[in-house]
C-alpha cells in the first residue's frame, strides 16, 4: 500500500501555493468543496499557522483560495445537500 509521507504533502502544498513561505509548514489537509455561487467544487483545504487555503484542479480548471487566519471572522460547519456534508 502507497502511504504519502508529510514531507511530501508538505512538499506538493508549497508547489500549489508558491507565495506561501516555505518555513510555513502545512499542519494538516482535507477533502472538502468550496461552493462558488451554485456549484460546488470539489478539492482540497490545506490549513497551515498563517494561511487557510483551498485547491481544486477539476479537468484542467483550477481553483486557488488562500486566505489569512487573522482575516478570519467565524467558521461554521454546514451541509449543502442534506446527505453531502462540505
Amino acid at each position: 500500500m502507497f502511504s504519502i509521507t508529510y514531507k511530501q504533502k508538505n512538499t506538493h502544498f508549497h508547489k500549489l501555493f508558491p507565495s506561501i513561505d516555505t518555513n510555513e509548514k502545512l499542519l494538516v489537509d482535507y477533502s472538502c468543496a468550496l461552493q462558488k455561487d451554485t456549484l460546488l467544487i470539489q478539492g482540497k483545504l490545506y490549513i497551515c499557522q498563517k494561511f487557510i487555503c483551498f485547491h481544486a484542479n477539476i479537468l484542467g480548471w483550477e481553483t486557488n483560495l488562500q486566505i489569512e487566519v487573522g482575516n478570519i471572522r467565524s467558521i461554521k460547519k454546514a451541509t449543502t445537500i442534506k446527505f453531502i456534508p462540505n
